[in-house]
């Protein structure tokens, strides 16, 4: 297996009612890191829904800790598609 080494310029993370709830961002952005390695891991890939700056829309108020970082992880997957492809 050969190492593939890249860098996701700009992901923009829209994170809307977040007041009382920062204590939850880092879990989060932990969650969402593994579960785009475990993803890739299993060679996910999807075409559909690319464009120039991916933007993971997270809402603290009404998702989830899991809900968050599903939304950020298929984010930085579709940053990693459009790399791949360009």
């Amino acid at each position: 297996m050969s190492n593939l080494d890249f860098e996701i310029d700009r992901l923009r993370l829209h994170v809307s009612n977040a007041a009382g709830q920062e204590h939850r961002l880092g879990p989060i952005a932990g969650r969402a890191a593994s579960l785009f390695a475990a993803r890739l891991d299993a060679g996910w890939s999807d075409g559909a829904g690319r464009q120039t700056a991916p933007s993971a829309k997270v809402n603290l108020q009404s998702m989830s800790d899991e809900e968050a970082a599903q939304a950020i992880a298929d984010e930085w997957l579709r940053a990693m598609a459009l790399k791949l492809v360009l």
